[in-house]
């Protein structure tokens, strides 16, 4: 009987590890592709985004979509804009130490345009862009990809700035 009761708390400890898994596969698809970015729109999987993340963090993260029509962009459009805005933050959270994290985006003149800025530690650029850091890489080319153009300043105690914009 001894041995149905090692046996049985071997089966729960698998059998919790297996749901934690599970979560995992499900919060990594949902960051793949963010299923509101499809049913929603980027305003509200970015609202999703910023919301979940002030659950977790003692960082406060300001939005701010300003003027954005939301039906004028591609999803393709969407899906690079959601993805330079969530590498930038997790960066900004990751690496800068921030209290604020800003995000700015508008269309105008048939163009996105945005930023993600912070107050965290700031870092040299000039080492950065040497490293080839495979995020900053990452959001450059996804903006390359769209004809856009993207930017980082930076100043050591004083926080990043990543901007972009991209025709849509």
């Amino acid at each position: 009987m001894r041995r149905n009761i090692g046996h049985y708390s071997e089966i729960n400890s698998l059998s919790s590890l297996i749901s934690n898994e599970l979560s995992n596969i499900h919060d990594i698809c949902f960051n793949l592709r963010p299923i509101v970015l499809d049913t929603l729109g980027l305003t509200s999987a970015l609202k999703n985004f910023v919301f979940n993340l002030q659950k977790n963090t003692n960082i406060s993260i300001h939005l701010d979509a300003v003027d954005l029509n939301t039906k004028e962009i591609d999803i393709e459009i969407s899906i690079c804009i959601f993805r330079v805005i969530q590498e930038a933050v997790m960066n900004s959270i990751k690496h800068a130490k921030p209290k604020n994290i800003y995000i700015h985006l508008t269309t105008n003149n048939n163009q996105a345009n945005g930023y993600i800025k912070d107050d965290g530690i700031g870092f040299e650029i000039n080492q950065i862009q040497k490293d080839q850091h495979f995020g900053i890489v990452m959001m450059r080319e996804r903006c390359s990809i769209l004809n856009g153009k993207f930017n980082i300043t930076s100043r050591i105690n004083e926080g990043t700035i990543v901007s972009f914009e991209v025709p849509i």
